[in-house]
């Protein structure tokens, strides 16, 4: 049974360019990432998880992916909206369908995020005030400046404190 780690030598090797330039997209900006791609590396309809680790506060903006997303929190708490959700809580959203913004909780946050496509995990939905959608590719030639622009969202919330456990959330 293979079994790789993101801090081995050559773990990003076995990825196409655009996973290895999404990781140093989202590296930039204070949160760590790992890919696993359910299939073929090369095929853009594969499934794939991403393990996400956000430090304490850290903003996830507003936004959505082109497929189908599942979200389990695996560490810490996840702050949507005036809930704070802890290990075992599953966030979803539908292809194209906005979420967020989310705050990791004080001791950081990490997910487990499965996307229904390989291209989904790395393109983003931007939605602005006046309702217009951008996609965004963040392992794009702009996908530093577009995850620069993302993180300037409004100032972050107070996380609160207690967990909440919930079967279902309009995250």
């Amino acid at each position: 049974m293979p079994v790789y780690s993101p801090d081995e030598p050559g773990y990003w090797d076995r990825f196409p360019p655009d996973l290895k330039d999404m990781q140093a997209v989202v590296n930039a900006q204070g949160v760590r990432v790992s890919f696993h791609i359910l299939g073929d590396a090369t095929d853009d309809a594969a499934p794939t998880a991403m393990m996400f680790h956000m430090p304490p506060g850290y903003e996830l903006p507003r936004h959505g992916h082109p497929c189908q997303r599942l979200e389990v929190v695996i560490d810490g708490t996840l702050q949507v909206g005036d809930r704070v959700y802890g290990p075992g809580t599953v966030l979803a959203s539908d292809d194209s369908t906005p979420y967020g913004p989310h705050y990791a909780g004080a001791n950081g946050c990490v997910t487990m995020e499965i996307f229904s496509s390989r291209v989904g995990a790395h393109s983003l939905m931007v939605f602005g005030p006046d309702g217009a959608t951008q996609t965004v590719d963040l392992a794009g030639p702009d996908g530093v400046a577009m995850a620069a622009a993302l993180t300037g969202a409004p100032a972050q919330s107070e996380p609160a404190q207690e967990p909440v456990r919930s079967s279902q959330s309009d995250a």
